[in-house]
């Protein structure tokens, strides 16, 4: 997660992604440098990333730094729907989100293009293949998948 010198973080979506994006796994990586442009493209197969997206799910986006270990645990709003006495969702009030519930490896899979330089594009493809019937000490799988997108253009480097 990038540093911003005007906020804690700098959008909702990488607090997100930096408090519940919290993966045990093998990575690979293979680069190519050529005389204009670099490609690299990244692979991954992990686990212990079953609950990610319980935190959307109950609290919606927050910005915040929360940093959070192995043993880790992010709390959740104290509502009515949740909770051990709940007769909805007996989710407890926190959400661990290295955690492995399910027994099934997610992946990821990203390219990264840089041209110049100064230019660059990436994407890059998250499943945890997570069971929503999955269920263990209190903590559900959830089924979190999703496409990052992005382009930057750096003009502080001489063209």
């Amino acid at each position: 997660m990038s540093t911003s010198s005007y906020a804690i973080s700098p959008s909702a979506i990488n607090s997100w992604v930096g408090e519940e994006i919290r993966v045990l796994g093998v990575e690979a990586k293979a680069i190519y440098r050529g005389d204009i442009n670099t490609i690299a493209l990244t692979g991954a197969v992990f686990g212990f990333n079953d609950p990610a997206g319980t935190l959307l799910a109950y609290r919606g986006w927050g910005i915040g730094d929360a940093k959070v270990g192995i043993q880790g645990e992010l709390p959740l709003a104290r509502l009515l729907s949740i909770g051990p006495n709940s007769t909805f969702v007996k989710q407890p009030f926190w959400v661990r989100p290295v955690r492995e519930i399910n027994e099934r490896s997610g992946y990821y899979l990203a390219v990264d293009w840089e041209l110049y330089d100064f230019i660059q594009f990436g994407g890059l493809y998250y499943d945890n293949r997570g069971d929503p019937e999955a269920i263990e000490a209190g903590q559900y799988a959830r089924r979190t998948k999703f496409l990052n997108l992005y382009a930057e253009l750096d003009l502080s480097n001489e063209l």
